[in-house]
């Protein structure tokens, strides 16, 4: 929600919400790109946050993921515009 809000608006934040799972960019980010995460309520933390392991992974998937997710709000955004 913060990205969503930081990148746009609170009101396009608050949309996403309303009409989205916090599970779906994690959903997504699975079974579109075989990254797997887990859902940040699920450590407690509020439902729209994503935690990944940093165990196994190298610099560049920070990146890829970066630019994953911000896909997938400009895909949100897209929606919200054209309603």
């Amino acid at each position: 929600m913060n990205l969503a809000r930081d990148k746009y608006n609170e009101t396009f934040s608050k949309w996403v919400g309303e009409n989205y799972n916090a599970l779906d960019p994690v959903i997504r980010l699975a079974e579109e790109e075989s990254i797997v995460a887990m859902p940040g309520g699920g450590f407690d933390g509020p439902d729209w946050t994503i935690r990944f392991s940093l165990a196994n992974s190298y610099s560049e998937d920070s990146e890829k993921i970066s630019i994953l997710m911000n896909e997938i709000l400009d895909e949100y955004y897209n929606e919200f515009q054209n309603i």
